[in-house]
Parts: structure tokens; C-alpha cells; sequence
């Protein structure tokens, strides 16, 4: 697999498949407890955003650990970074128009809502990134103490 004169190899897609299914039942389970919680439930919606990524990217990440039985190299691993980052974006494309269909951006200042943003494309950047720079050696020590368990309880 890996880095083949400079390309990560077409099986990797299927991992970007598995963060996009995380990123999307996360969402939309961070929007049902949104709705769900009384009050101004503002703290939600900014822990979602932040875990939504980072998780989903351990789910791409368990995924590949428990094929392979190896951490992915650094072509595999910024390649899922990327492309994962540039899934979010599109997602998060989706829920804009949604919520300006919506008339929720109605009256909010341009320069504040240009910050936010560029905070908020930022941090998702790192959520992912750290999801996948931070998590693969704990994921690949998990799977081979199982795999030494099931072969103990084998015997």
C-alpha cells in the first residue's frame, strides 16, 4: 500500500468512506442532542465540532489498524488527512445552505461571522489532523493485545 512513486494507492478510499460515515452519524447525532438539551445548548454544537472530526477520524483509523495491523505511513496518513478535511468541507457546505435556507445568518455581522469561520475551518483542520497523527500507535496497541487475548483464550 503506501507511497507508489508519489501516489497513495486506491484501496485508501475506502477509509475516507468510513470518516465519512462517522462525520455524518456524529453530526447528526450532535444535532438531535442539540435539539434534545433545554436551554442554549451552544456548548454542544462547539464540542461536536471539534470531536466530530477528530473521532471520525478514529474510526477511519481503526478501520485501517484493524486491516493492516499497522499505523498508516505518512503518504497514507496525510492523504487520508486531506481528503477527509476536504470532506468536512463539503459537509459543512451542506449544513450552511441549510441553515441560510433556514434565515439563521439573518442580521449577523459579516465581519464576525468571517472570523468564526476561519476559527472554525481552522480547528476542524486540526481535529482531523490530530485524529490521525494522534491516535493510530494507541489503535494498533489495542488490536494486537486483543489479537494476543483471543489467541491466549484460544489455547
Amino acid at each position: 500500500m503506501g507511497d507508489v512513486n508519489g501516489q497513495v494507492s486506491g484501496s485508501m478510499w475506502k477509509y475516507l468512506w468510513w470518516f465519512i460515515g462517522g462525520a455524518v452519524g456524529l453530526s447528526i447525532l450532535w444535532a438531535v442532542m442539540d435539539a434534545i438539551l433545554p436551554g442554549d445548548s451552544g456548548g454542544t454544537t462547539t464540542a461536536g465540532g471539534v470531536l466530530v472530526p477528530f473521532l471520525s477520524a478514529n474510526i477511519a483509523v481503526d478501520r485501517f489498524v484493524a486491516n493492516h495491523m499497522r499505523v498508516p505511513d505518512k503518504a497514507e496518513r496525510w492523504w487520508l488527512v486531506l481528503w477527509s478535511f476536504g470532506a468536512l468541507l463539503a459537509w459543512s457546505v451542506i449544513g450552511f445552505v441549510v441553515l441560510a435556507v433556514l434565515g439563521v445568518f439573518e442580521g449577523v455581522d459579516t465581519g464576525v461571522f468571517a472570523v468564526i469561520l476561519v476559527v472554525a475551518v481552522a480547528v476542524t483542520f486540526l481535529s482531523v489532523w490530530g485524529g490521525y497523527a494522534f491516535w493510530p500507535k494507541r489503535v494498533l496497541r489495542n488490536h494486537e493485545r486483543q489479537a494476543q487475548r483471543r489467541a491466549t483464550k484460544a489455547d
